[in-house]
């Protein structure tokens, strides 16, 4: 009969952790599903795997944790519940999960921290007694559950720069679509900055793609918090420095700085364009624009404003070749 009741009591208790359809769907948008999932496979192990005197010793805990998962599902809880179970697991089971646990965190570490971590926490041995076992495997515990948790907070603030850095490509693929017929009409100087910002982005979104974890922000684990800020402020700055690349290499092109079949020749362009109308010539207010140039030139143009801003090298290297070419000049002439 008590056997009985003990299976009754687990089944209502596991019928109070299957959450509703609507907690269900909350808990799913608010990334909250896996974690509470978790710690209801946490109370199972628990319950099938400690014995009852201690289950009955630490019940008031026990229940504490259960009332803080119902009412807010978080890792703290499920961490501190994977304590209560390793510390109630009988010896047989506690040698397994000593040896699963330190694979855990060889895995967690990768090949660039095994050496430094193995030599911090020894492989498990046969002949540990069940107090050093247990020992060990609650550092190493605590060791995984800090790292997995650094590691966790790493992939958010990656993914919500990749959220955020979705608004601009939106607004590069509206530009195309809906404002490609009047785009060539618009100034060359305001065309090479958006196709510069472009160029910035590309690269922008490329390194946020790429970017992966690494065992240093694991050892500078203070600092995740604000790896979100210091990336974005990185994404700003390289946009705008591709936006101000490309208009300095317009400025190259336009003054016949750089020549070459790949470049568009502009010079002799403009100035025909220039010509066709002499009131704004006379004024000075003449700007030159998309419709100014052929096909090519205009495509040509874009192009490199593109790879500008894409590469940011290319333009502060130009720039540094031309100003030692400049202060190289006076010394030959004398």
């Amino acid at each position: 009969m008590a056997q009985v009741g003990i299976i009754e009591d687990n089944t209502a208790r596991q019928r109070t952790r299957e959450p509703s359809f609507s907690r269900h769907v909350w808990l799913a948008l608010r990334m909250k599903r896996f974690v509470c999932r978790y710690f209801a496979q946490l109370e199972v192990e628990l319950e099938s795997l400690c014995p009852a005197e201690y289950i009955a010793t630490h019940s008031a805990e026990l229940d504490s944790l259960r009332a803080e998962n119902a009412q807010a599902p978080g890792w703290g809880s499920n961490h501190r519940l994977e304590y209560l179970l390793l510390e109630g697991l009988p010896d047989e089971i506690l040698k397994q999960r000593a040896h699963v646990h330190y694979q855990r965190l060889l895995a967690l570490v990768g090949p660039e921290g095994a050496s430094v971590f193995a030599d911090a926490f020894p492989k498990p041995a046969d002949d540990w007694s069940i107090e050093k076992l247990r020992s060990q495997a609650l550092g190493v515990l605590l060791e995984v559950q800090r790292l997995r948790h650094v590691q966790s907070e790493f992939s958010k603030l990656r993914n919500r720069l990749l959220c955020i850095s979705l608004l601009p490509g939106c607004a590069f693929v509206s530009l195309a679509l809906w404002c490609a017929v009047d785009f060539p009409g618009k100034p060359l100087i305001a065309s090479v900055t958006v196709f510069g910002l472009l160029g910035g982005y590309l690269s922008v979104l490329l390194r946020l793609g790429a970017l992966r974890w690494g065992l240093q922000h694991a050892a500078n684990y203070q600092q995740v918090d604000r790896v979100f800020w210091n990336l974005s402020l990185n994404m700003v700055l390289s946009t705008l420095q591709g936006a101000l690349g490309a208009i300095v290499l317009y400025f190259m092109f336009s003054s016949n700085v750089l020549s070459s079949p790949a470049f568009p020749q502009l010079v002799e362009t403009l100035q025909l364009a220039r010509d066709k109308f002499p009131q704004f010539a006379d004024e000075g207010t003449f700007v030159p624009r998309g419709t100014d140039l052929s096909h090519q030139q205009f495509a040509q143009l874009m192009l490199w404003a593109t790879i500008a801003g894409f590469t940011e090298r290319l333009v502060p290297d130009v720039l540094s070749s031309l100003s030692k070419e400049a202060a190289g000049k006076p010394k030959q002439e004398k």
